[in-house]
């Protein structure tokens, strides 16, 4: 009996909601600006869509930072993967990684702050969750406010 790779699934269903997250987006901002329009003819002014579209705008770039961090996962699972075949097939021994000299004090010479860097950026290694919440919160903010902004606008 074949083993389920949750892994693989998990990562296919968050490629669907940050398909949707994009969408819904670039929808919203699609939808903000027709309204615009047809209320510009109309003689409003489209000053009131400038932060709903930038909520829009910053939901889209919080779901681009959730498939850049994907993207990173992604390539560190391949790269674990492909270090462990080749240990396993003796090309290389235990500890000495992809295309690394193991010659250790050449490589700390190299990169003295590592270890400082690497945990200097771990904050920023969100769960990918994280992201696409931010991405789905700035998409409900960015709803509130232009329907509250249309709810503000009267007519001379």
């Amino acid at each position: 009996m074949q083993e389920y790779d949750y892994s693989q699934r998990a990562d296919a269903l968050a490629d669907r909601q940050r398909a949707l997250l994009i969408t819904l987006n670039s929808g919203a901002i699609g939808v903000v600006f027709a309204v615009a329009g047809h209320l510009a003819s109309q003689g409003i002014g489209p000053g009131w869509a400038a932060t709903a579209v930038r909520m829009f705008v910053l939901g889209l770039v919080t779901t681009a930072a959730s498939m850049a961090l994907a993207k990173y996962k992604a390539v560190k699972r391949r790269d674990a993967r492909e270090k462990d075949s080749r240990e396993a097939e003796g090309e290389i021994s235990a500890g000495q990684g992809l295309g690394v000299s193991p010659n250790k004090e050449y490589i700390r010479y190299l990169t003295p702050n590592l270890d400082a860097l690497n945990a200097k950026y771990t904050a920023l290694r969100w769960r990918n969750t994280t992201w696409e919440g931010l991405a789905l919160m700035w998409f409900v903010v960015g709803c509130w406010l232009g329907l509250s902004s249309l709810g503000d606008i009267t007519t001379a």
